[in-house]
């Protein structure tokens, strides 16, 4: 989606307005700390998911296995449309 050369003006006199009232109250131009939308990445979340990596090479080598012994109970047969 392409802005419009007017839209492009208005974003950019938006960001330096409220840059320059940051300036004014903090004399800094960065957000003041803890505002902003918080992280959804909470300690859990981080755990959960090293748990779920680790437990994925497993998972991928049961797969892979279960495909081989259905591939070898057809014979193939499943392949044929590739050939």
């Amino acid at each position: 989606m392409a802005f419009s050369e007017r839209h492009k003006i208005f974003m950019f006199r938006q960001t330096l307005n409220v840059s320059l009232k940051n300036f004014q109250e903090n004399g800094s131009v960065t957000r003041k700390p803890g505002s902003g939308r918080p992280k959804k990445r909470t300690p859990e979340l981080i755990e959960e998911a090293r748990e779920v990596m680790e437990e994925t090479p497993e998972n991928v080598a049961n797969a892979v296995r279960r495909r081989a012994r259905l591939c070898l109970q057809e014979r193939g047969s499943h392949f044929q449309h590739l050939l």
